[in-house]
């Protein structure tokens, strides 16, 4: 991993976000309906890549999350103020 220097990045570190999430998701056990539907999941991650505030393709400037990761949940929302893209 390399450091993100010169961006907007709360201090994060540069990370590989596919498989971050592969790593965190075999860790994680879900109960049925803590994690949306393919369909769901595909919206958000479209409205997140869309949004200005995704840095390196993975993280969300407003709460510093991979945003592949929140997306999955079904009691997460999007953090950007004042208006939610999802």
């Amino acid at each position: 991993m390399t450091e993100n220097a010169g961006t907007d990045c709360k201090g994060c570190f540069e990370v590989d976000a596919e498989a971050e999430v592969e790593r965190l998701w075999k860790r994680m056990v879900l109960r049925e309906g803590e994690a949306v539907p393919e369909e769901v999941y595909r919206s958000r991650i479209a409205a997140c890549e869309a949004c200005e505030a995704l840095q390196g393709g993975s993280t969300c400037r407003h709460c510093g999350c991979l945003v592949r990761w929140r997306a999955r949940l079904t009691a997460s929302a999007c953090p950007y103020p004042g208006s939610a893209k999802w």
